[in-house]
């Protein structure tokens, strides 16, 4: 049996959002839990901090 892992890489830039970027991945802003769940993020109201910006995450 072959399975094909879908999970993508991204970089944080400024001004991004959870939901923003759940939408170009997706197609749906409200499936951005699942990167905050990928990525043990916590406050996603808060994030990304100035810190994060070019952080790289997950995007199963």
């Amino acid at each position: 049996m072959n399975s094909t892992d879908k999970t993508r890489v991204r970089a944080i830039k400024a001004g991004d959002r959870l939901p923003v970027i759940a939408a170009e991945v997706y197609g749906d802003p409200r499936l951005w839990r699942l990167i905050a769940e990928a990525n043990e993020i916590d406050d996603a109201l808060r994030f990304p901090t100035p810190q994060d910006v070019g952080r790289v995450i997950l995007v199963p």
